[in-house]
């Protein structure tokens, strides 16, 4: 009898350690910031759907007083490298960075580019090959035959996309073709203009011809919901596939704005493409805000998160949507306060790469959708990432001060298009098409605030001269309810951390260990 009740002792002991220890992990879980788990976008994207980034570099960052940040930041490039299992050169392989004279070219920045997504378990999307905007004076101002001009525009897509062929797997072919009326820019696109409409399905057979593997798109800002310009997409699109021309993929660049609204047909225009047998890609987002009253207020950073959460449903809910990419991680290194005085903040990072709400908000969308009940199962892909993130750290390259990619709210290519009108795209096309920039950042369709249930008419944004600015679209999207999926909220609200897990383990081991012991000493008193 003194025997069992010393094993009994013995195990209320142990019961009362592994009570009190798993009682102190709750308690530390509870007090837990909500959001602290290791992980990553990437990590908790589910199966199939790449999470991208921009490879910050070239464009308005030459003229910027810090050094070329995918060379020289370590901290950012562990982020990208971390967050994003795809990446697009931001004005890398824009023809003003990658063509510094006639028959020359300067593959330095965007090799560095590519190598490091290698390294990092990252697919690569070209950005671009034919475009109005950013090429270099020598292009532009040339005074070459028709001939010569098709010539060296075939040159350069073959060399280009040859160099890269199995490495980057996707390209946006045509950037920015049409004007919001949905006519073709005839006017202010070189090619176009010289070498007439047939040049568009001239540029995706030389491209297909040089890597018939990757999947050809067109890419463009105001085309997230139905408007006049996705029509003209759609009717161009439809005629080149019935040609049996090679186009595989409709890109939405996303450049929005909150003060803008949003066009709610998002979805139904991702699947209308989607049914013509295209993928459809998210290519440029993000979401800026009026910041000339200061600091972004509570609700103008719940509207963005809404905003994030909008485009990132839609995706996720159309099948051809396999690949999100966000227009920069670091509100430090974005085109839009260059493009867009006043406005800023449009990255889901701080300028000092600290996450921010809206990060959280893409985050949960992406872990319920995965169905992940544990963010440790996601850790292993984001820290893959990071692990070569200096690797190519003094690569070389020019930085490129001339990029115009700013894209002032015009498309992120640095066309300052007027068109920028609530943010052309971000290519910085500085279309003076005033009308152009309306898209960029205002839908053409009125749309709902995120709490209204009565369309609100899109205020224009303020148009961006033509002339290349460096990136500039902007598009208007308020995101429609935000998903509030409970399937990984536990998760996310305690931090995802696998602490508990060890704390757990160790608590049992030291458990057993200990009436282990006791029972020892029983035996042996008794």
């Amino acid at each position: 009898m003194r025997r069992f009740n010393k094993t009994v002792f013995a195990a209320g002991v142990t019961l009362g350690l592994l009570a009190g220890g798993t009682a102190a992990v709750a308690n530390a879980d509870d007090s837990a910031p909500e959001h602290t788990a290791p992980d990553s976008l990437r990590g908790v994207a589910p199966e199939g759907l790449k999470i991208g980034g921009a490879a910050a570099g070239g464009g308005h960052h030459g003229a910027a007083d810090y050094p070329d940040p995918f060379h020289f930041d370590e901290e950012y490039r562990e982020l990208i490298a971390t967050e994003f299992s795809s990446l697009t050169p931001e004005n890398q392989l824009k023809w003003d960075h990658l063509r510094p004279a006639p028959g020359e070219y300067d593959f330095a920045d965007a090799d560095a580019i590519v190598e490091f997504a290698e390294q990092n378990d990252q697919v690569v999307r070209g950005h671009t090959l034919f475009w109005h905007s950013q090429n270099p004076e020598w292009v532009e101002n040339g005074d070459f035959t028709p001939e010569e001009l098709r010539e060296i525009l075939h040159d350069h897509i073959t060399t280009v996309v040859e160099r890269y062929a199995g490495r980057i797997d996707q390209w946006e072919v045509a950037n920015e073709i049409f004007h919001e009326d949905g006519t073709l820019r005839m006017e202010d696109n070189i090619w176009l203009r010289e070498l007439g409409t047939d040049i568009i399905a001239d540029a995706f057979h030389w491209a297909h011809e040089a890597d018939p593997d990757a999947l050809l798109f067109f890419n463009d800002y105001n085309v997230e919901g139905i408007n006049a310009k996705t029509d003209g997409y759609y009717a161009l699109i439809t005629d080149l596939l019935e040609q049996g021309v090679p186009v595989h993929g409709f890109g939405l660049q996303s450049h929005l704005g909150t003060m803008y609204g949003y066009d709610p047909s998002l979805p139904d225009n991702l699947a209308r493409f989607g049914d013509l047998g295209l993928k459809t890609a998210i290519t440029e987002l993000d979401v800026r805000m009026d910041l000339t009253g200061g600091e972004p207020t509570p609700e103008m950073i719940e509207e963005q998160n809404e905003f994030f959460a909008f485009v990132l449903e839609s995706c996720l809910a159309e099948a051809s949507c396999d690949s999100f990419t966000l227009w920069g991680a670091s509100d430090k290194y974005s085109w839009v306060p260059v493009t867009f005085e006043g406005e800023g903040s449009a990255t889901p990072w701080t300028d000092d790469l600290e996450r921010k709400p809206a990060y959280y908000a893409m985050y949960d969308i992406l872990l319920a959708a995965s169905g992940n009940d544990s963010v440790d199962d996601a850790d292993g892909a984001a820290d893959g990432g990071a692990a070569d993130a200096d690797a190519q750290g003094d690569a070389t390259g020019d930085a490129d001060a001339s990029d115009a990619d700013v894209n002032a709210g015009a498309d992120t290519d640095a066309t300052a298009d007027a068109d920028v009108n609530a943010g052309t795209d971000t290519d910085a096309s500085a279309d003076a098409d005033g009308a152009d920039g309306a898209a960029n950042g205002a839908d053409d369709s009125a749309a709902p605030q995120p709490d209204d249930t009565e369309p609100v008419e899109d205020t224009p944004q303020a148009p961006v001269d033509e002339t290349p600015v460096d990136e500039a679209p902007a598009d208007a999207a308020a995101d429609d309810d935000q998903k509030t999926d409970t399937s990984g909220t536990d998760l996310a609200a305690t931090g995802g951390s696998a602490t508990p897990l060890v704390f757990g383990a160790a608590g049992l081991l030291m458990a057993l260990g200990l009436t282990f012991l006791i029972a020892r000493r029983v035996q042996t008193q008794s």
